[in-house]
């Protein structure tokens, strides 16, 4: 959808480096380092399908010195404004309520994971917090024309270094390697991210295998999904290396996920609330770094348990194996084998 306005509105008539100093006076920024080669991708900072004009390019005039390479767009008033990449607030000015142009400026900086930071200047009002992590496309504020403007517009930059920092050449996913030319029509795809699927792996679906002699498997109508199995431990014992193998899983199991996209996931293990009783349950996490071993001490848990955060490749490698070596008594304690999950990102296992 086109939405187009003429005349003044959207016409910057100061300069906004005049706006970051006359207008909100001197300010501190977080540190933030040198951006790298690997720039953050930036989407136009609207919602997807919507197109606005471009009325001030790169090196233009007001566009000079440390506002070089920004862009103004010509919006209407209170038309939400998009991060245009995920990242966190390092600059939320918002004292200026009166919804006139002209005043105290309200403006945005969000710094990303390059150390570079996205400049939202002219606003009516701001949504976030200083130090809010946002995600892509997250609202963040209205356009307005507060500051030394008249008309509403959005000013738009992406800068280096600390402070203020520099301008620096950047270019939109939308139009790669393009710069904006004044009077251009441009169409945002600014969609927050499709969220990574969360892989569960239950003791009676796929991916789920049981190894060892059948006998010693038992099973129960209780835990996620409404089944469970479980089994007794093998550990220390007088009966010979033939019925207890000193060190070595006489039953064991395995869970493999099929991870959507290679990234760090939460590994989650659900705990039936009977029927798990040792102090020792050696979770085996394989993963993209190699094999961790993180010991569990199921009885007095119930629900969803953290294993730690790690790197997983997309596909079937990674793996979490369990087994009934616990070091305790032989056949002193059960062992509960149920749910597991893979969380995207290390999000909580709640």
């Amino acid at each position: 959808m086109n939405t187009r306005k003429s005349g003044l509105a959207g016409r910057l008539l100061v300069s906004a480096g005049l706006v970051a100093a006359l207008a909100f006076g001197s300010f501190t920024t977080l540190g933030v380092g040198k951006a790298t080669a690997a720039a953050t991708p930036l989407r136009l900072p609207w919602l997807a399908g919507t197109s606005y004009s471009v009325t001030q390019t790169w090196n233009s005039g007001y566009h000079t010195g440390i506002n070089a390479y920004a862009y103004d767009f010509a919006m209407p008033k209170g038309t939400a404004v998009l991060a245009s990449a995920p990242g966190k607030v390092t600059l939320a000015a918002k004292s200026n309520t009166s919804g006139q142009c002209g005043g105290v400026l309200n403006e945005v900086h969000i710094t990303h994971a390059d150390g570079s930071r996205t400049v939202y200047m002219h606003l009516n009002d701001v949504t976030v917090g200083l130090n809010q992590q946002v995600v892509q496309a997250q609202l963040i504020g209205h356009v307005g024309c507060t500051g030394f403007a008249i008309g509403s517009h959005l000013h738009f930059q992406r800068n280096v270094g600390t402070g203020w920092g520099q301008p620096t050449v950047f270019y939109f996913d939308e139009y790669p390697g393009q710069q904006l030319r004044v009077g251009q029509w441009v169409t945002s795809q600014n969609k927050p991210p499709t969220p990574t699927p969360t892989p569960v792996v239950d003791d009676t679906s796929g991916g789920f295998t049981r190894y060892g002699p059948s006998g010693y498997w038992l099973q129960y109508g209780i835990g996620y999904g409404s089944h469970m199995f479980a089994t007794w431990n093998n550990g220390p014992c007088s009966y010979g290396s033939s019925v207890c193998p000193q060190g070595q899983d006489v039953n064991y199991a395995i869970w493999r996920p099929s991870i959507p996209t290679t990234r760090t996931y939460r590994v989650c293990a659900y705990i039936p609330p009977d029927h798990a009783y040792t102090t020792n349950a050696r979770y085996k996490i394989a993963h993209a770094g190699g094999v961790t071993t993180v010991s569990i001490n199921q009885q007095p848990l119930i629900g969803w348990v953290s294993l730690g955060t790690y790197s997983f490749n997309a596909g079937t490698s990674g793996y979490v194996r369990l087994g009934d070596w616990t070091a305790e008594a032989f056949a002193s304690r059960q062992i509960g084998f149920d749910a597991m999950k893979w969380v995207p990102n290390g999000g909580g296992c709640n």
